[in-house]
C-alpha cells in the first residue's frame, strides 16, 4: 500500500506538470536539461558533493509516435537508489549530480530530456527501441535521505536489505499458502514439492548431477530452462538449486521454491531482480562421476548466468 500511494503521488505530479506546464517555472542546467525541485521543507542543509544521496526514481518516455507514455522503471517497492554526489559534468545526457546539489533531504525533482539529443549520439536507437525523435524522456525523483559519509550510508544499506530479505521470505510463506501447496520447508527456508520420486541413490557431493530445468518467477515469467550438469560441491549454481538437487533420485521431479536469500539475494541476476523468489521445476535426468557428454554445449551456455556461491 505503501508503494502504491508513493508512486501514485509521483505519477499525479508528473501528470499536473505535463498539464500545466506554462504555470510550472522551470530551471536549467549548464547543459540545457529543464528540471523543478519541488521543496518539501524537512531540512535546511543543502546536498554538497560527496555527500551520498538515497532516493526512488521513476522514469518514462512520452511522445506523439510509437511511444504514448511508456514507464521504464522505478524503484518504489525495490531498494531505493544510492549516489555519491561528484562534480557535475554539465553534460545534457547527465544533469542529475548538477540538480542535486540544489535539492535537499526530502523534496521532489522532475526533469525532462529529449530524445533526439540521445539519438544523435546513438542513431541505433531507434532501430533498437520504438523511441523517435521528439519524444521525452522524463524523470522524477524523490530525495528520501542524504548522509554525510560513507559509513552511514552503508549502514542504512545494510538495514534495507535485511528487512528486503525478511521481507522476500513473508512474501513467499504467503503465496506458498494463498496457493495451498503441498511443500516441504527445510531447515535452510527452501520449500520442496515432490511431484514424481525417483529411483535409487542421492547424488554425492562431487558427482555430476544432470538436471533438467525451468525457472520461473512468482509472477509466473519464465527467465530460464535448459539441461544443467551440476557438480555438486563445487559451488557452480545458487544454494537453493543444489540444495534442491540434492534431495533428489534419478528419474525424480520436484518444483523447488526459492526464497531470494538462497537464490540471487539483493543483487539479482539478468531478469531476476533483486531480491527475488523463484521456482524452478526440477528433473534428475542422471547422476555419473563424470561430466555429461553435454557438458561443452549450448545447454551450460544458458546456464552460465548462474552465480557463484
Amino acid at each position: 500500500m505503501k508503494f502504491v500511494k508513493a508512486f501514485l503521488s509521483v505519477f499525479i505530479l508528473a501528470l499536473l506538470i505535463t498539464s500545466c506546464k506554462s504555470k510550472v517555472s522551470f530551471k536549467k542546467t549548464k547543459g540545457g536539461v529543464a528540471y523543478k525541485i519541488f521543496p518539501a521543507g524537512i531540512s535546511k542543509d543543502t546536498i554538497g558533493v560527496g555527500n551520498i544521496v538515497k532516493y526512488n526514481m521513476t522514469q518514462r518516455v512520452t511522445g506523439s509516435g510509437k511511444v504514448k507514455d511508456s514507464l521504464l522503471g522505478t524503484t518504489y517497492g525495490k531498494m531505493p537508489q544510492f549516489a555519491q554526489v561528484q562534480i557535475p559534468t554539465g553534460s545534457y545526457g547527465d544533469p542529475l549530480m548538477e540538480i542535486l546539489l540544489g535539492a535537499k533531504k526530502g523534496d521532489s525533482i522532475y526533469f525532462t530530456q529529449v530524445m533526439d539529443s540521445f539519438i544523435a549520439r546513438q542513431p541505433d536507437i531507434e532501430l533498437r527501441t520504438p523511441f523517435r525523435k521528439g519524444d521525452k524522456l522524463v524523470t522524477t525523483i524523490r530525495i528520501v535521505d542524504v548522509f554525510k559519509s560513507d559509513s552511514l550510508a552503508r549502514a542504512d544499506i545494510s538495514k534495507l536489505m535485511e528487512e528486503e530479505s525478511k521481507g522476500a521470505e513473508k512474501k513467499l510463506e504467503k503465496y506458498i499458502a494463498d496457493h495451498h501447496i503441498q511443500a516441504q520447508k527445510t531447515a535452510s527456508g527452501l520449500y520442496l514439492e515432490v511431484l514424481s520420486p525417483g529411483q535409487g541413490p542421492k547424488p554425492d557431493s562431487g558427482q555430476f548431477a544432470n538436471v533438467k530445468y525451468r525457472g520461473t518467477l512468482l509472477s509466473g515469467e519464465k527467465f530460464d530452462e535448459g539441461v544443467y550438469p551440476l557438480q555438486l560441491g563445487m559451488h557452480g549454481s545458487i544454494p537453493g538449486f543444489e540444495e534442491a538437487v540434492k534431495s533428489m533420485q534419478k528419474g525424480g521431479k520436484v518444483r523447488a521454491y526459492i526464497p531470494a536469500g538462497l537464490a540471487y539475494g539483493a543483487r539479482g541476476n539478468g531478469p531476476v531482480g533483486p531480491n527475488e523468489n523463484l521456482i524452478f521445476d526440477m528433473e534428475l535426468l542422471d547422476i555419473s562421476n563424470k561430466p555429461p557428454a553435454q557438458a561443452g554445449g549450448p545447454a551450460v551456455a544458458d546456464t552460465a548466468a548462474m552465480p557463484q556461491k
